[in-house]
């Protein structure tokens, strides 16, 4: 069985006429994409699984995701339904947890369990756990040391790339000449159930932005066909990226740097397993950072610059296996945060920022008045 249902850009969906589509909802559909018989097929297909794999022992079904607890129903019920039809009975246990890292809408940066009161009961069983915070539960429920932990999730991956392929621009303002121009690449990862993002820090020994956070990128030479061309080929010479290992999904709107060039955003995916080759004479270092970092940062300030617009934000990164510190500001933090907001959704906990609800329009007119500024 296929790991997700891809929808591609071209599908045209079903016509309603095949299906029953009740009255109060005609006027609101106008085709399907994926229709209600082939998810509960997938369910059905998932419920064997689990029982070839897990049927021999007692199993325990967490539901984690208020979202899911719909997903969660018909995944037991098909469960339960090939457990009465075998020819033997499997114990199953069913219980919700909530996970909690909040308080007053602050950031506590520790995650609390709310429910889950039989957790104990978790010793030498398997468990089938639907959710999102892998990272924290999986620690959490390795202390009750279970015999197997089979995760079952939303793709985050295809999510995210369904919501950031909307604001792809294009080729919209490639035909601003004016400016010399460059191109970043934003590379996008999922790990333990949740999206990251790549960075670099610039060599100590060079001239411009030395000893700087940024993302993989640099000016576009005469060889690049795109700015997307310019981003990959900066990828592989400054960390070794392959670009056929690179999913590109669309480029954001262009912003002016503080040297005067026009830069060129270009959103990715990359494989989590890519190791770094940093090139010395470029890179120092290479990172990660969870992208929800940008929304609940620990450390974050930010401050009015005149002349430009929003505000200029600065946060401080503590990566937690080695400690490091790095401070993420300007341009780079602003993109950051701009596909934070983009691909999870969420307004950030802080005041300042661009109009989170519609941003495109508030960096195509920040775009527009800088261009024309420049060349008066």
């Amino acid at each position: 069985m296929s790991s997700s249902l891809e929808i591609p850009d071209d599908e045209k969906g079903y016509d309603l006429d095949l299906f029953c589509i009740p009255k109060h909802y005609e006027n609101d559909l106008e085709r399907v994409f994926i229709p209600h018989g082939l998810i509960m097929d997938r369910t059905e297909r998932l419920a064997r699984d689990i029982m070839r794999d897990l049927g021999e022992h007692h199993i325990v079904a967490l539901c984690v995701l208020k979202g899911g607890y719909k997903f969660f129903a018909d995944l037991l019920d098909y469960i339960k339904a090939l457990n009465r039809n075998s020819d033997k009975s499997v114990p199953l246990t069913v219980d919700f947890i909530r996970l909690k890292s909040y308080s007053n809408d602050e950031c506590t940066n520790s995650v609390k369990v709310i429910g889950g009161d039989e957790l104990s009961a978790l010793s030498g069983k398997d468990i089938v756990e639907t959710g999102k915070t892998m990272q924290t539960l999986l620690s959490i429920l390795n202390g009750y040391n279970p015999k197997m932990v089979k995760v079952v999730r939303m793709n985050m991956k295809e999510k995210a790339k369904t919501i950031l392929k909307r604001y792809d621009i294009g080729r919209k303002f490639s035909h601003l000449s004016s400016l010399p121009k460059a191109s970043v690449l934003i590379p996008l990862f999922v790990r333990n159930g949740e999206l990251h993002v790549l960075m670099t820090v610039r060599s100590i020994e060079l001239k411009n932005s030395g000893g700087q956070v940024c993302f993989p990128g640099g000016k576009c030479e005469p060889k690049d066909h795109d700015e997307i061309d310019t981003a990959l080929r900066e990828a592989r010479e400054e960390i070794g990226l392959p670009p056929d290992k690179v999913e590109v999904i669309g480029r954001l709107v262009p912003v002016i740097s503080k040297a005067g060039m026009l830069v060129t955003p270009v959103m990715a995916f990359i494989e989590e397993t890519f190791q770094a080759q940093p090139s010395p004479d470029e890179v120092s270092d290479v990172f990660t950072v969870p992208l929800h970092y940008f929304i609940n940062p620990a450390r974050h300030t930010a401050q009015a610059i005149p002349g430009l617009p929003g505000r200029l934000h600065f946060f401080t990164y503590e990566e937690p296996k080695t400690g490091k510190s790095y401070l993420i500001w300007g341009l780079t933090a602003t993109l950051a945060l701009l596909v934070a907001v983009l691909a999870l959704g969420k307004k950030p906990r802080f005041d300042g920022v661009f109009d989170v609800e519609d941003p495109l329009p508030f960096f195509e007119s920040s775009l527009t008045k800088r261009y024309l500024r420049g060349k008066l």
